[in-house]
């Protein structure tokens, strides 16, 4: 009997053995298909040949399949070149991802500059060579380094490509702000040969072409229908399996993509698995396209198709062996309502786990109810974004199958090719899930708890009808429909597990987009119209006040926000003609974090009639772009105050010192203006303001030795940084730029603040003048006729204020009839805020007195006061010698202790 047990055993052994060998051969060249047919990326031609393998091997399994089609705007990679002018010698160069909507694209005829090697970017490496207008070949691996160098004018990046990267490294070579940086991806042999040209010394200059543009393009769900067997209860549900398919690169046009494959490769085999195995429920398998596009593929599975008891999503990769089970919620009030699926799930799994020789609590991890101490996050060391999210939202239960202790490091990157070790952990998942879920989707008590999930869920997709719209010549509102414009709808995220964190629209000939659908929530959404043969941004959102009325205050990165809470609703975005230009270095000098925020003033210090701005939603990228009108009108030229972190920077191109004109600045034309680095021009604008103003102080005697010699150092430091920039030495250029905007954004609040102090001062003198010119009336006229009294008062006050407006510097320092009104309407305010508060209190205590039937004689103590100060003066008009001898020596004493009091402020 042990013998034939034996026998059994090894038989089952050497079969599991045999199909375990089946099925990774067929893993493996399902693998080696897909990332053999070029990018995936959707618009490309391998996402097509990918849809035709996958639909082909539904139709082999004998299952009927269906295509639902649908449009998704791509940014297409229509081809780039690097020419070296003196041999001719053409190289191909690839685009990398837009920054935001601004594509790599050069306007014909190319750029044409000198070509140079950055290494890693470094601002070291870089010193002795000059920098704008010029192309530079940059190693890949360089984090966001670039930017530096954008900020000091580099043109255009080459990224040569690396023997190894990270999705951490891709991630970072583009923008969230439509900065016209373009960059582009070189072959390794062809970088390296043009790195060692370079570095030999050689002097080359090269044109630059590249263009790529966003189009509409059309995308495939494939679904594939499980033969239901006889007899099984029509009643008994429907459930989802789904994957993805396409793939994602920072690359578009270059994408192997074995971590995106590995999906729609595990759904491949759970098909051919259910297909021999049909459970006894209605089962769709769907290969999802547009999943790396912000989930598009999955919405439109929600828009066209009925919705399932249960969507159940497999999300695999390669780097590891071992599953998790999720429900694609943080929400802890869910977890309880999730407890029959993962008990009935994980039960199954561990079972299947088992059966194949494996450590059951090694091969499938609960994510749902994970160990104490632990959460989902605990086993992604990436963060992952499933396309099962949004069944959640729908609102059905949904579940996630998802590779865990995976970084998945390549994905994202052109790098992503096909590996021997990531094909064995790939198998090994595949023959847990397909089991599994065939085990679970036959198990009748599957659906036992959708009832009270399916309760507990809301609705929460809305579809957004979105208007893109301009202001014409002569009209009171923004009539002009926009067609063709950029509808953008980012996420909270930049790009998370691939994903990349925005959707992209093209309006049709009305100027329309359907945005369908939209989770529920606050979003920031904004447009453009882009110039197709340049790339160039041409209109961009309108942050003016008119424009303010139909679409909403604008969020200080230039985006309006959406505000999604109805199953449709319609949103404005108006647009307007403009001329953008970059902004980089946008770091606050003191706390040294990024600026995510800007005032935008026109030449008169007025809210411009149109501008816009779109900043870096993320701290770690200090760029973003300006949108000015197309006008060289004065009223065109643009200031901006940058604010946030530690205080204020302007830019207000100042052309010197001498004038108030000239310290204020003039603003900046658009179109004849390239800020680049903000750091330099922003410290010599605000130290010619603070030199205006600390000169009309010292014209005054009014100083302050540590302000001036900080104030001083900013301007040895601004020469200095100049010169370093004058002799390429980018590193001490760099440090001595920002040490000079740190000092200079100490010393600017502090003479503002001496100006309204000095103001402050002057309005507290007005305040103590109104009673001592009142006393004065009383003392020297004792006019007994109200009108005499009034004219009295008036006189004596027009010659003190005479006399002030010649001798005090707050009449230098602001408009003297600027300083009367204010103190006016200061005065008149608290005259009237006594006055109502008196009536207040008198109709109180006689409210109160016919309550409780008791009269209350109340003396007035100001009434007294003020008789008790008439009767004062009346005996120093009678002892006029005694009054004059006590006034000359109160002012005598006065002005000898405010001569003789000082206080410096010190700052170690």
């Amino acid at each position: 009997m042990t013998r034939n047990r034996r026998l059994v055993m090894g038989m089952i052994l050497f079969l599991a053995m045999g199909a375990e060998a089946d099925t990774r051969q067929r893993v493996e060249a399902d693998l080696e298909t897909l990332t053999s047919l070029g990018s995936r990326v959707v618009g490309y031609p391998g996402h097509t040949a990918a849809a035709d393998f996958i639909e082909r091997r539904f139709r082999e399994l004998g299952l009927s399949v269906e295509r639902d089609s649908f449009t998704v705007v791509v940014p297409i990679d229509l081809g780039a070149s690097v020419t070296l002018t003196e041999s001719g010698e053409q190289i191909p160069l690839r685009c990398l991802w837009p920054n935001q909507v601004r594509t790599s694209t050069i306007a014909e005829p190319g750029l044409q500059a000198p070509l140079f090697y950055a290494g890693d970017a470094t601002l070291a490496q870089v010193k002795g060579q000059p920098l704008s207008g010029r192309v530079a070949l940059v190693e890949f691996n360089t984090q966001l380094r670039w930017l530096q160098l954008a900020a000091l004018g580099v043109r255009a990046f080459i990224f040569i490509e690396p023997e190894s990267t990270t999705h951490y490294e891709a991630a970072r070579k583009f923008a969230v702000s439509p900065i016209d940086v373009p960059r582009f991806w070189i072959d390794r042999p062809a970088g390296l040969a043009l790195r060692r040209r370079l570095l030999a010394g050689e002097q080359t200059d090269v044109i630059l072409r590249g263009r790529m543009d966003w189009e509409a393009r059309t995308a495939w769900n494939l679904v594939a229908s499980i033969p239901t067997p006889a007899g099984v209860d029509s009643g008994a549900g429907t459930v989802y399996v789904h994957a993805h398919y396409d793939g994602t690169s920072i690359v578009p046009g270059l994408d192997p993509g074995m971590q995106s494959a590995a999906s729609v490769v595990g759904l491949l085999e759970t098909a051919r698995h259910l297909a021999a195995n049909p459970p006894r429920r209605t089962v769709r398998l769907l290969a999802l396209s547009a999943h790396y596009q912000e989930h598009q593929g999955i919405q439109a599975v929600l828009a066209q198709r009925p919705l399932p008891d249960l969507f159940l999503g497999l999300d695999l990769s390669t780097g590891s062996d071992q599953l998790g089970l999720w429900n694609n919620t943080d929400k802890y009030d869910l977890k309880r309502l999730f407890l029959p699926f993962s008990k009935l799930a994980m039960g199954h799994g561990q079972a299947v786990a088992l059966g194949l020789g494996r450590d059951p609590d090694e091969a499938l991890i609960n994510g749902i109810t994970p160990l104490r101490g632990h959460d989902w996050y605990s086993y992604t060391p990436t963060p992952i974004s499933t396309d099962a999210f949004f069944g959640l939202l729908a609102p059905r239960p949904a579940l996630t199958l998802a590779t865990v202790h995976d970084a998945r490091p390549l994905l994202f990157t052109p790098l992503d090719t096909l590996t021997v070790r990531g094909i064995d952990h790939l198998t090994q998942q595949i023959e847990v899930a397909r089991e599994m879920l065939r085990r679970s989707l036959d198990d009748p008590s599957l659906l036992d708890g959708s009832k009270a999930l399916i309760k507990a869920l809301k609705p929460e997709l809305s579809a957004v009808r979105v208007r893109v719209r301009g202001f014409m010549r002569r009209s009171g509102g923004p009539d002009r429909r926009i067609a063709g414009a950029t509808v953008l709808l980012p996420a909270h995220a930049k790009q998370k597990g691939g994903v990349v964190g925005q959707r992209v629209y093209l309006a049709d000939q009305d100027g329309n987009v359907i945005i369908d659908p939209v989770p529920y929530g606050y979003w920031p959404i904004t447009a453009y119209s882009i110039e197709p043969e340049s790339g160039r941004i041409v209109r961009a959102l309108d942050m003016s006040t008119r424009a303010k009325r139909y679409h909403g205050t604008a969020l200080p990165t230039g985006y309006v926000e959406l505000h999604t809470r109805l199953k449709s609703q319609e949103k404005a975005l108006v647009l307007f003609s403009t001329v953008p230009r970059d902004l980089h270095a946008l770091i606050a000098p003191r706390s040294l974090q990024t600026l995510l925020g800007v005032r935008v003033v026109d030449a008169m210090g007025a809210t411009p009639h149109e501008y816009g701005v779109a900043l870096s939603r993320f701290e770690e990228e200090p760029s973003g772009v300006i949108f000015g009108p197309v006008g060289i009108r004065k009223r065109d030229r643009l200031k901006l105050i940058f604010g946030g972190h530690g205080g204020s920077l302007l830019v207000t191109n100042a052309s010197g010192h001498s004038t108030q004109g000239e310290a204020r600045g003039t603003g900046f034309l658009l179109q004849d203006t390239d800020w680049g680095d903000v750091t330099l021009q922003a410290t010599k604008d605000m130290w010619s303001l603070d030199e205006f103003r600390l000169a009309r102080l010292r014209r005054h005697a009014i100083g302050n030795r540590w302000l001036e010699g900080l104030h001083d150092r900013v301007g040895d430091l601004i020469e200095e940084a100049e010169t370093a920039r004058e002799d390429f030495d980018w590193e001490r250029h760099v440090a001595l730029a920002r040490e000079a905007l740190g000092l200079e954004s100490r010393a600017y609040p502090r003479v503002l603040g001496t100006l309204n102090d000095v103001i402050g001062g002057m309005v507290f003198i007005l305040a103590l003048l109104l009673p001592a010119v009142f006393f004065a009336e009383r003392l020297f006229i004792a006019a007994t006729d109200i009108r005499r009294q009034l004219a009295g008062f008036g006189g004596i006050l027009l010659v003190i204020w005479l006399i002030l407006s010649q001798v005090h510097p707050a009449f230098e320092l602001a408009q003297p009839i600027v300083v009367f009104l204010g103190f006016a309407i200061m005065a008149i305010s608290v005259f009237v805020l006594s006055m109502i508060s008196a009536r207040f209190t008198r109709a109180r205590q006689e409210f109160e007195s016919r309550i409780s039937q008791i009269h209350v004689v109340d003396i007035s103590r100001s009434g007294a006061a003020f008789a008790a100060f008439m009767l004062g003066i009346s005996n120093m008009r009678r002892r006029q010698l005694r009054t004059a001898l006590t006034l000359v020596t109160l002012s005598l004493l006065t002005f000898t202790v405010m001569s003789f009091t000082s206080f410096q402020p010190q700052t170690q």
